[in-house]
């Protein structure tokens, strides 16, 4: 596994936060900490996809306050068939661990109900074992 930080794509005039290769895969990771329209992350995402990268998204402490969750899930959320509507998020500054928050929906008086997992993070590695088949092959 190799990790570049603030990876330029030239191609598209953009910098990624994380480029991570696992296995010949390579994967863009956005730690979004500051406001972002979802508008502004369905342009970034599809210009990914048209260089045949694949992003994930993590939504920051600005996007995890009280009555935001499901806003968050609006914009940074994905779809799988086993784990429903998911989405990654961190507090870098309160959480050791980026969390994956699924099989998420919209309950009664808007309260959003999920499942949480926290990636198994040593040290500065993450362990590959949890999410290969957990996150790559999610369809968005």
């Amino acid at each position: 596994m190799s990790v570049q930080t603030e990876f330029y794509l030239p191609e598209i005039k953009q910098r990624a936060d994380l480029r991570v290769e696992i296995d010949d895969h390579i994967y863009l990771v956005e730690y979004q900490c500051s406001p972002i329209k979802l508008k502004e992350i369905q342009k970034r995402t599809k210009a990914y996809l048209k260089l045949g990268l694949i992003s994930y998204w993590i939504a920051g402490p600005k996007h995890l306050g009280k009555g935001s969750l499901f806003q968050t899930v609006q914009k940074f959320g994905r779809f799988s068939k086993k784990e429903g509507w998911w989405i990654l998020a961190w507090d870098a500054l309160k959480q050791e661990a980026p969390h994956v928050f699924f099989n998420m929906q919209r309950a009664v008086l808007g309260k959003v109900l999920y499942q949480e997992r926290i990636f198994n993070c040593k040290g500065h590695q993450v362990d590959c074992k949890f999410n290969p088949n957990f996150l790559t092959n999610l369809s968005a």
